[in-house]
């Protein structure tokens, strides 16, 4: 799930363990595998582990970064 805490966004797992680092300005919900995520003025997607997913393995609505379902959570 995508948290936000201190201003920074990240991830975490079911039992509340950080699995992605708070070192994001936005971070949209995982779907399909990917999240939206804005490092700076960057936007590109991570996987489920905080990995860059490179452009070339993703579709064109991803490439128009056509935002997924946003299911922000607060710590």
């Amino acid at each position: 799930m995508n948290v936000s805490k201190a201003g920074k966004w990240g991830f975490i797992d079911k039992t509340g363990k950080v699995v992605v680092p708070f070192i994001y300005d936005f971070a949209g919900s995982l779907y399909k595998e990917k999240a939206l995520v804005k490092k700076g003025s960057e936007w590109f997607y991570i996987n489920a582990t905080g990995k860059r997913v490179p452009e070339d393995t993703l579709d064109q609505n991803q490439k128009t970064n056509e935002l997924p379902p946003i299911r922000p959570g607060t710590l």
